[in-house]
């Protein structure tokens, strides 16, 4: 949901079925989500929604480490991908699966201990 540009609020589809919430509940609570102080009727006109769809799966924990374990070339790429669309900046903490940043992220906790 969106009230102009900016405010802005999102629940996965199950959230509202979930806390048995009512179509004017969800939105008076995804008004509240969006920092919005306002009510419904002074937004009704200029608000926008879009409808998500979600698929929920349930696994055990082996389940889910054996998945990983499979998936993990797929799952590094993705965050690489999309740690580098995000440019330099957006990386605070090291990435461990590099070397490099590993030995850098290390020098900098033993220089900080040292006093």
């Amino acid at each position: 949901m969106r009230i102009g540009i900016p405010y802005s609020g999102t629940y996965l589809p199950e959230v509202a079925k979930e806390q048995g919430w009512d179509q004017k509940q969800s939105i008076a609570q995804l008004l509240r989500k969006s920092g919005y102080k306002g009510g419904f009727e002074s937004v009704k006109s200029t608000l926008t929604a879009e409808r998500y769809q979600s698929v929920m799966y349930t696994a055990t924990y082996k389940q889910y480490t054996e998945f990983m374990a499979k998936n993990k070339d797929f799952f590094t790429l993705s965050t690489k991908k999309l740690r580098d669309s995000m440019g330099d900046d957006a990386d605070d903490e090291p990435d461990p699966e590099d070397e490099d940043e590993k030995v850098e992220a290390e020098k900098g906790s033993k220089a900080g201990k040292k006093k």
